[in-house]
C-alpha cells in the first residue's frame, strides 16, 4: 500500500509541473493547458499565436481525413 501512495504522489508531482512551452507559465495559473506529442501550449499563448497568424493574412484551417475541411 505504501508503494501506490508514492506511485500516486510522483504522478502529482509530474502532473503540477506541466507548464507552458512557449511561456513557461504553470498550469495552475492558467486557464488550460494543451498537449502535444512533446510541448504544452496555454490558452493565452494560443490567443497570441491566431492574433500574429491573423495579421499576416490569417490561415487555412488544416484538411480532416477524407477531404474535408473543418
Amino acid at each position: 500500500m505504501g508503494r501506490l501512495s508514492n506511485l500516486a504522489r510522483n504522478r502529482w508531482r509530474l502532473w503540477s509541473g506541466l507548464r507552458c512551452s512557449f511561456c513557461g507559465r504553470r498550469s495552475d495559473s492558467v486557464g488550460r493547458l494543451v498537449a502535444g506529442a512533446s510541448a504544452h501550449i496555454c490558452d493565452e499563448c494560443i490567443t497570441k499565436c491566431v492574433a500574429v497568424l491573423e495579421q499576416h493574412g490569417g490561415f487555412t484551417p488544416a484538411s480532416q481525413p477524407g477531404g474535408r475541411s473543418r
